[in-house]
């Protein structure tokens, strides 16, 4: 069972970042089911908003509003913004640089600007689970004066 950040697309395409090997792919309309069955397949799925559009039916994937209960579902949103009140209201991008100080780069970003921007949502939420996981986001979500 994989670790994966997902983040749904503007049409009912989702991208979708595996941990730890840190490979990506974007399903489209027609792998609909596919990417449905590595969602419920999963270990544990990280998204960012997800409780509130990615695995909801409002992302047009109305199949992922119950996931299994062997599968662990985490909102980094929702964990940012009851960590510490000040996130409250501020988007993926801010937390990540607030945390990271930087927006991550790297090899593995695709090149076309949809994908790679799907991609960096995946990969920031990826990143604040990550710290998460280790215990190491709670302190850090502190906001820089």
């Amino acid at each position: 069972m994989e670790v994966i950040a997902i983040d749904a697309g503007a049409y009912r395409n989702m991208g979708v970042l595996s941990h730890p090997d840190g490979s990506y792919k974007m399903y489209w309309e027609h792998e609909v089911a596919e990417v449905i069955n590595r969602i419920r397949a999963a270990k544990v799925v990280i998204t960012f908003n997800g409780d509130r559009y990615d695995l909801t039916p409002r992302a047009h994937f109305p199949e992922l509003s119950e996931l299994p209960e062997s599968v662990a579902s985490l909102d980094m949103r929702d964990l940012a913004w009851r960590t510490n009140q000040s996130f409250f209201g501020r988007n993926l991008a801010t937390i990540y640089l607030v945390v990271f100080g930087t927006l991550p780069t790297d090899d593995t970003c695709p090149t076309d600007p949809y994908l790679a921007n799907n991609w960096l949502d995946c990969r920031m939420a990826l990143d604040l689970w990550l710290r998460y996981s280790e215990g190491s986001l709670r302190p850090i979500l502190t906001p820089k004066s």
